[in-house]
């Protein structure tokens, strides 16, 4: 059995980078990466329910995911979870897709985010224990709309990041809001018995949920394409 990556290893590798050196700095990006992003997969498999492929998702999708699970539960994500990521998730195409890249261009201090990580991590495992044990609560109907009603949100949400894509995701958005009008309507969560337009509704939900992952994953790759076409020309290629 393959052993998982454990956040905290992360963080004593950090201790022991000496962060005068530009080397060191890259490594300690890396490092704090793969902490964040480690502890959103490990918390979201544990308490947030089916989100199998998290742990392929670049970073700032998985905060994505997380947070809006998060905030159904009553008080909002404090702002401080999102200012200790924020540096994280936006240095990430210019020092992965750079050897050269100074993190200190994009990133004042790694030492003081790795100094908040811990905590940072306490108050995102609190989060979602607390919205594993709201879901507790719910009956089975409940816990089948409340999770059509994410897998909805998370389609009407996402966004298109080329405009080249901007006629893909339209119909996939359409198409979202139709469903949430049914949900609203037609369906009943209190009710036991469970309406056929609940049962369309989830078809289609998971449906425009792949479309819009497929789609993700394109955007990836042509961004991922780009950014190898601009190192080409800067390298004189």
């Amino acid at each position: 059995m393959s052993q998982l990556p454990q956040p905290e290893r992360y963080l004593e590798l950090f201790d022991e980078l000496n962060l005068d050196n530009i080397e060191d700095r890259r490594t300690g990006y890396y490092l704090l990466h793969n902490y964040f992003s480690t502890v959103l997969t490990n918390t979201a498999e544990e308490n947030l329910g089916a989100m199998a492929s998290i742990n392929q998702d670049r970073i700032h999708k998985q905060w994505s995911l997380v947070r809006d699970k998060l905030e159904e539960v009553p008080g909002q994500v404090p702002k401080e979870l999102e200012n200790t990521l924020t540096p994280i998730i936006e240095a990430r195409n210019s020092i992965i897709h750079n050897d050269r890249c100074e993190p200190r261009q994009h990133i004042d201090d790694l030492q003081e985010i790795r100094d908040q990580a811990p905590e940072w991590r306490t108050e995102i495992e609190e989060m979602t224990e607390a919205y594993y044990r709201a879901w507790e609560d719910l009956s089975p109907k409940q816990a089948l709309v409340t999770l059509v009603e994410q897998n909805l949100q998370r389609v009407l949400s996402s966004e298109p990041r080329f405009d080249r894509f901007d006629s893909e995701y339209s119909p996939i958005h359409e198409a979202a809001e139709e469903s949430r009008e049914i949900l609203e309507q037609d369906v009943d969560p209190d009710r036991e018995r469970i309406e056929k337009e609940l049962v369309e509704v989830v078809r289609t939900a998971q449906g425009l949920t792949k479309k819009t992952e497929d789609l993700e994953k394109q955007e990836i790759e042509y961004e991922d394409y780009l950014m190898n076409e601009e190192l080409d020309r800067m390298r004189g290629r």
